[in-house]
């Protein structure tokens, strides 16, 4: 099966031009909502969270029998404290197929029907692992069928599609289609995988490693054979070059700016590997806004995006110190991505200052800057935690020893553990006896290299 066959989740359950088109539609012209209020019944029509809460707007502007526009819905939704009046107005921009509002609602309804039948499917695959008799299993076949052919009366797709569906979604489960992985074991076994149209983040104080994190996920995944798009906020994209160099070379970050032709066969033997390697990795350090790295993100496609740090990204529509609607623009806007183009998105973010007032500084979940979005939006919460910052000498593992800390995890238990860091190679590895080893081996050889140098 293909991999956009496969994909349904992705490619087959949602239309975020058809929900757009309709809804600007109405904006544009209120006569349109008679056209298609049979078929848009109610809100979980639509698949966004922000088309949900713009057809409630709109409804209820309607059950009054107040007029309806952009200013009316933004107006609206603004007493209920939601900012969406760019969105509507880019909306109303975009829309030009005002003629076709009929069509594009079927659509729309068409696979709502089709996210019904997924719901359903997805029930039955969960009591199929605990109610594996065959009693059980023809039961919900003969119910899966019932309901396939009623809701095929209803909508234009033929109750054959029910097979296809579950012929998927058992491959999608079954082959985690889904999932990508960190390719970091403990972290891995913690979480499984990062959910394609879903939001990570990875978050820490400034010297915690939360970049080198992030890259060393990012590394992963290319050679993996992902798609990754990188945005880099803080690191010029050269030093980023020179991070992954000192991943798989012998020459410490450090010396590559001060003593870097004394390692020039070894940097340019890297370099090598790199570029033969890493084609599925788009890095970018010049985008500057949110919209920028939305629009770049829409033309590379990429399976995974790494924004590195969100705190960086300018809105020009937003007072710096409003944090709070920062915050909650990024993750509206990242999670709307995620599901339009079928990504997991891994966002990067500082942790307040409140920790550094206190004498425990592990973090906890309300040093989220503005924790609440970041929270609620998040699939998976990711702290890193060195304490060699804070205890430089009674540090358990030394400058080798990182924790990290699985803060929230929608599909699973929370935890903490133990992982490596050597600073030199800019790696994360499994354990702080491995990061030491890592570290002493690479001092070995160096130290050889320089003994042969002067033989």
């Amino acid at each position: 099966m293909s991999e956009r066959r496969h994909n349904l989740e992705v490619s087959k359950m949602y239309s975020g031009l058809s929900e757009r088109e309709v809804l600007a539609s109405i904006l544009m012209n209120s006569d349109n909502l008679h056209k298609v209020r049979k078929l848009l019944v109610n809100k979980q029509i639509f698949y966004f969270d922000d088309h949900q809460i713009i057809w409630s707007a709109i409804y209820a502007l309607s059950q009054k029998n107040d007029v309806i526009d952009v200013s009316s819905v933004a107006n609206y939704l603004g007493e209920k404290g939601h900012k969406l009046t760019f969105y509507l107005t880019g909306m109303v921009t975009d829309g030009t197929l005002q003629t076709r509002v009929e069509h594009h609602a079927k659509i729309i309804y068409n696979l709502y029907i089709r996210r019904e039948l997924y719901k359903k499917c997805h029930n039955f695959l969960k009591r199929l692992d605990v109610e594996s008799s065959y009693k059980h299993i023809s039961s919900d076949i003969n119910l899966l069928e019932k309901i396939a052919s009623n809701f095929a009366q209803k909508a234009d797709i033929g109750s054959g599609d029910i097979s296809n569906i579950t012929d998927e979604m058992i491959e999608s489960i079954f082959a985690k289609k889904n999932l990508v992985q960190t390719g970091l074991t403990k972290i891995d076994k913690a979480i499984v995988g990062m959910t394609k149209g879903e939001i990570s983040i990875i978050a820490g104080r400034p010297g915690n490693g939360k970049s080198t994190l992030a890259l060393n996920i990012a590394k992963n995944m290319v050679l993996d054979g992902k798609k990754v798009m990188f945005v880099s906020r803080e690191m010029p994209r050269v030093e980023i070059i020179k991070k992954l160099l000192a991943m798989h070379t012998k020459v410490k970050n450090k010396d590559m700016r001060g003593n870097a032709e004394h390692h020039r066969k070894e940097i340019e033997k890297g370099l090598d590997f790199i570029r033969k390697y890493y084609k599925s990795l788009s890095l970018f350090d010049n985008l500057r806004s949110l919209d920028e790295a939305i629009n770049e993100a829409k033309k590379v496609r990429p399976d995974v995006i790494i924004d590195d740090h969100i705190g960086f990204i300018e809105f020009p529509h937003y007072d710096k110190k409003d944090t709070r609607h920062r915050i909650a623009e990024v993750t509206r806007r990242y999670k709307w991505l995620a599901k339009e183009i079928g990504c997991a998105v891994i966002l990067v973010s500082q942790l307040n200052r409140n920790i550094e007032h206190r004498v425990d500084k592990i973090p906890r979940l309300s040093d989220l800057a503005e924790s609440g979005n970041l929270e609620q939006d998040a699939e998976i919460v990711i702290f890193n935690y060195y304490p060699y910052v804070y205890e430089y000498d009674n540090a358990e593992h030394g400058e080798f020893g990182q924790q990290i800390i699985i803060a929230k995890n929608r599909y699973g238990t929370t935890c903490k553990f133990d992982m490596g860091y050597d600073g030199d190679s800019a790696l994360i590895l499994d354990s702080p006896s491995e990061a030491r080893a890592h570290s002493e081996d690479r001092a070995l050889t160096q130290e050889e290299e320089a003994i042969n140098l002067f033989e």
